[in-house]
């Protein structure tokens, strides 16, 4: 394991997650069911299919309206706690009502109070949201549509957002920061070396981001030299630094999380 403040290097054995920019898919690829027979959450029928084939229990609960969706939606109860589900007619309907909610949950245009932290998953023509933090209820959502796209973000979600706008993504060795109290990931992406840390929650996330100095110069009482320009962006569970000057990755990292909230 290696201490870095301003300069980070790939280790020798990665893996690669993507290659061949603009041929990624727009969505997550679907999760199998046990057995042979696969059964994607493509409707809500299929979903409830998914979930029902481990013990859970699911009943149908009232249409719910959410205003930042295009069509109405429907509650499932799954072993008591609600789930909402909104089904379109066709993937490229989902994706445009999807592309509308930022990484951390937050939708443009739309001021939501949320009872707790939120959570967006998607695939094919269904989009569900839970309102919650119940790790079992996330344990099968996440099981059925692999990483959620939106809310509670977390480093594999960035990945698969990145390699969904063609990004090419090579996962590398672990990271340290003094001032960050959970230990990272480098990413490189497109070539360049990015920072992730993910924390257990949004909140612990938000404690050591608040930290941070608008120009990225200090943490509390931490003084930092960059040898080249830091960017950090926030969304969900995850802390993620850039430090370099190069835009495109900039902009990259901001389409797949949000806009930098602090640095230069």
């Amino acid at each position: 394991m290696k201490r870095f403040l301003s300069v980070i290097f790939l280790a020798g054995a990665a893996i690669m997650l993507a290659a061949c920019a603009g041929g990624a898919p727009s969505v997550e690829e679907p999760r199998s069911s046990e057995g042979n027979d696969t059964v994607y959450p493509v409707n809500r029928v299929t979903l409830i299919q998914i979930l029902k084939s481990k013990g859970t229990v699911v009943e149908e609960g009232d249409e719910i309206q959410q205003p930042f969706f295009s069509v109405p939606g429907r509650v499932l109860l799954v072993n008591g706690v609600a789930i909402q589900t909104f089904e379109y007619e066709t993937e490229a309907d989902m994706l445009r009502d999807s592309e509308h909610v930022n990484a951390d949950g937050s939708v443009d245009n739309a001021d939501v109070n949320w009872l707790n932290e939120r959570h967006f998953f998607r695939l094919a023509g269904l989009i569900v949201l839970y309102d919650g933090n119940d790790e079992a209820t996330l344990a099968l959502l996440t099981d059925a549509f692999g990483a959620e796209f939106a809310g509670g973000f977390t480093e594999l979600s960035l990945i698969q957002t990145l390699v969904s706008k063609g990004a090419d993504v090579v996962e590398g060795e672990t990271v340290e920061q003094p001032f960050i109290p959970v230990e990272g990931k480098i990413l490189k992406v497109n070539g360049a070396d990015v920072q992730v840390f993910e924390f257990a929650s949004n909140s612990d996330m938000e404690q050591t981001a608040a930290a941070i100095s608008a120009d990225g110069s200090s943490a509390g009482t931490t003084m930092i030299t960059w040898v080249d320009d830091p960017h950090f962006f926030k969304a969900g569970r995850i802390l993620a630094l850039y430090v370099g000057s190069d835009e495109e990755i900039v902009k990259l990292l901001e389409g797949a999380i949000l806009p930098q909230f602090a640095g230069r």
